[in-house]
């Protein structure tokens, strides 16, 4: 306990040096313990040390941040072109970032992007629909590939070549300082996403396959979408959304 309120009192460090303001998150300090209880109950089953101690850990609030359109529209627009290609396909797909940054081209497919292995954290199967606003990002970064191929085949590139995730956390805090844009992370346009895409009305099953969640009970036993299924409900999604918006426009 000693220990987590010292480490609940740090401040994040870069470079070496503490990012004044910040604080270390309790998430961050729950997985520290959880790696030492787990060191701990090992060298007791080894018999290297008597009763591991019990700690009881805080439990962690799943954040529920989204942007409102204004804050979106800033941070695309204080972000340069490379960065806004990212912040697209991550609002678009709820991509998480490391896979984002490791996609290739022969994830995309036929309007979807899939991707191999599935999800990294929990492994189930992650296929989204291209959206128009995403289609437009791939068909770019598609031309630009054509003019200056990657090695690595990598979908996302600043300047032709792969985005290290320093880079890009870096440019991506600068473009949510810029923009006072509050309390966002990159991992929340994953909320985001599927915010979007229930009250849009896509399916609760696509939606799930597409944020790379395991189907659970019956739904996980008897439900096995194709790739045509996703492709569809993603199409009809998009083709409601652009005739709403037509609708709305025409009425304004």
């Amino acid at each position: 306990m000693e220990y987590k309120s010292r480490r609940l009192a740090e401040s994040l460090i870069r470079y070496g040096e503490p990012v004044e303001g910040t604080k270390i998150k309790g998430a961050t300090v729950n997985r520290e313990v959880s790696c030492l209880i787990t060191a701990l109950n090992l060298a007791a089953d080894e018999g290297l040390c008597e009763g591991a101690p019990k700690v009881k850990k805080e439990r962690e609030i799943p954040r529920e941040r989204i942007l409102t359109d204004a804050e979106y529209k800033a941070i695309v627009d204080a972000s340069p072109r490379w960065l806004q290609r990212v912040v697209i396909a991550a609002d678009q797909t709820a991509i998480d970032q490391g896979v984002l940054l490791r996609l290739t081209w022969d994830c995309v497919q036929d309007g979807l992007l899939i991707i191999k292995g599935g999800r990294d954290k929990t492994g189930a199967r992650q296929c989204v629909g291209i959206s128009p606003a995403l289609d437009d990002v791939v068909r770019e970064l598609r031309n630009e590939y054509r003019r200056v191929p990657n090695t690595d085949k990598r979908v996302l590139t600043k300047g032709g070549k792969p985005i290290p995730r320093f880079t890009l956390r870096h440019a991506f805090e600068k473009a949510v300082h810029d923009a006072k844009v509050e309390d966002f992370q990159f991992r929340d346009f994953r909320h985001c996403a599927r915010t979007r895409w229930a009250a849009a009305g896509l399916p609760y099953e696509v939606a799930e396959t597409a944020i790379g969640h395991k189907l659970r009970g019956v739904a996980g036993r008897y439900i096995n979408l194709s790739d045509d299924h996703i492709r569809e409900a993603f199409k009809k999604m998009a083709t409601t959304w652009q005739q709403e918006n037509q609708s709305a426009a025409g009425a304004n």
